[in-house]
């Protein structure tokens, strides 16, 4: 276990949120649609201009996450005499031969509940090819989340007052390293090993100064020993109780976040 593979578990685990996030976004708008498919109402309008367009910005609940990502239609469209015009990414309603190419024709659905909204596309068709499209960012972003943040809590300091029952055996500070260039809090890593039945296994540890280490190297750890309890099903898993050690301080460490 070392800082590598916390980034590798912090990568995993952002990438799945990101997938997860799009996917309960695209759930959210395809659930907005087919509330609005119960209210919706048509008539014929005109498409009035269509311009190419990266960054279209609109209302939260017209949000399509699917529509196509280079052109805006902007339409005209008629409601109670009322002439109303709107833009879409969408355009799946033209009356004319000649498509949503070019101005022309096209029928408009348009509703007032729960959110004051018109598309060029049937709102339950949109709804339901929304939420269809979130099952795969779901799929792959929520275990993904899952996997990195158990991960991350899964290399955590076992809790002192949860190890307190396991049992102890003794291990031994096999390299030193100074981390203090990585960190502004200035301390030691070491890494040890420790055996149960006759099987071995490996940890990390804090190490830094006491008032008794005066100018003493804590390279002269190396081969020091020292007690540490682990859990009895799963040996891998292990607690450092805090100490002192050659005039260092040895206390649990925890690179999750580091």
């Amino acid at each position: 276990m070392n800082h590598p593979f916390a980034r590798v578990l912090a990568i995993i685990a952002l990438c799945g949120l990101f997938g997860t996030s799009a996917g309960v976004l695209r759930c959210i708008v395809g659930y907005t649609f087919s509330l609005e498919a119960q209210h919706e109402k048509s008539t014929v309008g005109r498409l009035v201009s269509r311009n190419r367009e990266h960054h279209f910005h609109h209302s939260i609940p017209h949000l399509n996450p699917f529509a196509n990502q280079e052109f805006v239609y902007h339409y005209v469209f008629p409601v109670n005499g009322v002439q109303m015009d709107d833009s879409d990414r969408v355009c799946k309603t033209p009356l004319a031969p000649g498509g949503c190419g070019k101005p022309g024709p096209v029928l408009v659905f348009y509703s007032y509940q729960p959110f004051s909204m018109s598309r060029l596309e049937d709102f339950a068709v949109a709804g339901r090819n929304t939420i269809q499209s979130a099952k795969l960012p779901l799929a792959i972003g929520l275990p993904l989340l899952l996997l990195g943040v158990a991960g991350m809590f899964a290399r955590r300091p076992v809790p002192a007052e949860k190890a307190a029952a396991w049992p102890v055996t003794e291990a031994t500070i096999q390299t030193v390293r100074d981390m203090s260039a990585e960190n502004p809090d200035k301390y030691y890593l070491g890494d040890f090993t420790y055996t149960v039945s006759d099987d071995y296994f490996s940890g990390k540890v804090r190490i830094s100064r006491s008032f008794s280490a005066h100018n003493d190297s804590a390279n002269n750890l190396v081969d020091q020993k020292f007690q540490v309890r682990y859990n009895p099903r799963k040996p891998e898993k292990y607690s450092v109780p805090q100490a002192e050690v050659g005039g260092f301080l040895l206390d649990p460490y925890d690179d999750s976040f580091d």
